[in-house]
């Protein structure tokens, strides 16, 4: 059995990341869903994406697997 714990100090070793285009799909989709997923405002999905991307890079250079969780349709 594989044990996992979380720590703020050490190595990431594992990360699970959900991009924008799995999470919010599309603007049409962001228009349907965002007031009723409680967002203050609607998401910008070009600068999500956008900052994403710097995010995503920053978490490749400390952790040594990013593992991306697919689309849920749910």
């Amino acid at each position: 059995m594989k044990t996992t714990f979380q720590s703020e100090y050490l190595k990431l070793k594992s990360v699970f990341i959900k991009r924008p285009k799995e999470a919010f799909v599309d603007e049409n989709l962001i228009s349907s869903q965002w007031k009723e997923l409680n967002f203050l405002s609607k998401p910008d999905f070009a600068k999500a994406e956008e900052e994403y991307a710097t995010f995503e890079k920053l978490l490749t250079s400390q952790a040594d697997e990013l593992l991306a969780l697919p689309f849920d349709p749910t």
